[in-house]
């Protein structure tokens, strides 16, 4: 898949079902994510207070089945708008317009990160890394027994001579 994200996010992603919301005055299709905890038991009322718009930058992961173990599509979102779509109502950057539209359509399970909190957790998983990175070079000095200055930022010393 395109952008991965941990496990388990720092922030709680909104689940729900990814929809194809239009109305009068849309002028067209507006992919989103329908909140589940503003869908009645029965699954006929959705309310205006659960629905979520795609914008540049959020984070979706769709699924292909109810048990959200099967990811049929996952990443961040980059809308394109190209001339040929009736309504101009833009489809995701690298993915076919027929496969985009099916999943909402479907009303695919789905998982949305908004981009304020997406943006913290490809910062937290960006530190992560670079701590991990130190650790290992770390380690490897040691192994290697290479000299390291602990008040100097980390970096591999060459041994005395």
């Amino acid at each position: 898949m395109s952008e991965e994200i941990p496990s388990s996010p720092p922030e709680d992603p909104i689940r729900g079902v990814a929809h194809a919301f239009c109305e009068t005055g849309t002028e067209g299709v507006i992919w989103s994510l329908q909140d589940e905890k503003h869908i009645s038991p029965d699954g006929k009322q959705w309310s205006y207070d659960g629905l979520n718009c795609l914008e540049d930058g959020d984070f979706l992961r769709v699924f292909n089945d109810a048990a959200r173990k099967d990811v049929l599509w996952e990443g961040e979102i980059k809308l394109k708008y190209p001339g040929t779509l009736e309504y101009n109502r833009g489809v995701q950057d690298g993915v076919d317009e027929r496969s985009w539209a099916k999943m909402f359509f479907d009303e695919k399970p789905a998982i949305l990160i908004k981009k304020e909190a997406y943006i913290k957790v490809k910062a937290d998983a960006a530190a992560k890394a670079v701590q991990q990175k130190e650790a290992s070079d770390l380690a490897r000095a040691c192994h290697e027994g290479v000299e390291v200055d602990p008040l100097k930022p980390l970096r591999i010393i060459k041994p005395r001579q």
